[in-house]
């Protein structure tokens, strides 16, 4: 699997920690999030009208225009191990827009 060269980690079963994520202009400048509600899709791989996941993004700083946000992870979210498919998804009025999507891999945990 290999989506924009990025792949995220995440321990089988962990929750309680913040995923960080910059979102840019295609110019890789700071995107301006004011006014935006933002969400975390996951999907397996080739599969993505089965969401295994749609969380709320928050955003970092009020208004916005850094481009940071965060999504925390939450008890049952990542429970199987096995690779997937996720992007951040922005809409405001009369406005949709997608990042990039990027792998996870859940992977086993002891």
């Amino acid at each position: 699997m290999s989506n924009n060269g990025v792949t995220l980690t995440i321990p089988c079963g962990d929750y309680g920690y913040d995923i960080n994520f910059v979102l840019t202009n295609a110019d890789c400048t700071a995107f301006d999030l004011t006014g935006y509600t933002l969400k975390f899709k996951v999907w397996k791989s080739g599969k993505p009208k089965d969401l295994l996941l749609d969380g709320t993004v928050t955003i970092t700083t009020p208004p916005g225009s850094d481009g940071l946000a965060y999504y925390t992870l939450v008890s049952g979210n990542f429970d199987i191990a096995g690779n997937f498919i996720g992007e951040v998804e922005g809409t405001k009025s009369g406005v949709k827009v997608s990042w990039k999507t990027f792998d996870i891999v859940v992977s086993e945990s002891g």
